[in-house]
């Protein structure tokens, strides 16, 4: 009888043992945690679709481990307000900078005034564009009655100049 309550009592202290020892892994573990760096970065509120401008009303923030964001990871909700997406974005991850690009000034397919200028000479027509631009960029047009595709620089919203 000595014996089985030898044994009961090495059962009881192999379980204290066990206790304890779960107890110091958990109190680690939250330790471990504590420790680590944490940014607030902005994230989509919900996934988007390419040619959609974002707004503030669309972010919210996360926090996320320092050491697991990428360096191409948006940490700044201003740098990303008024961008358009380019691809299909998905809501509740980080951002990066090549999935968003400025919105064009023109958009292909927009009706545009195509200025024809040289010395002592302007002529203007309607046409559209064939690609989107920005102020600045050569895009290629073409005029709605000529039919012609020339190669103008933006000079305007829905103005392109060709010299």
């Amino acid at each position: 009888m000595g014996e089985i309550k030898m044994n009961k009592a090495l059962d009881i202290v192999k379980y204290i043992i066990l206790f304890v020892g779960i107890a110091f892994m958990l109190m680690a573990a939250q330790l471990a945690q504590a420790a680590v760096d944490v940014t607030d970065v902005p994230v989509l509120k919900k996934t988007i679709k390419a040619g959609e401008v974002v707004t503030e009303t669309m972010l919210t923030t996360k926090p996320l481990p320092t050491q697991r964001l990428a360096r191409t990871a948006i940490r700044d909700e201003n740098e990303i307000i008024g961008m358009e997406a380019v691809r299909t974005t998905k809501g509740g991850v980080p951002l990066f900078y090549n999935s968003f690009r400025i919105p064009p000034m023109m958009r292909k397919g927009q009706t545009v005034s195509i200025t024809y200028q040289k010395p002592m000479l302007s002529l203007t027509m309607e046409g559209k564009a064939l690609s989107d631009g920005n102020l600045g960029e050569a895009i290629q047009v073409i005029g709605t009655q000529s039919k012609r595709v020339l190669t103008g620089k933006v000079i305007a919203a829905n103005v392109v100049i060709v010299k």
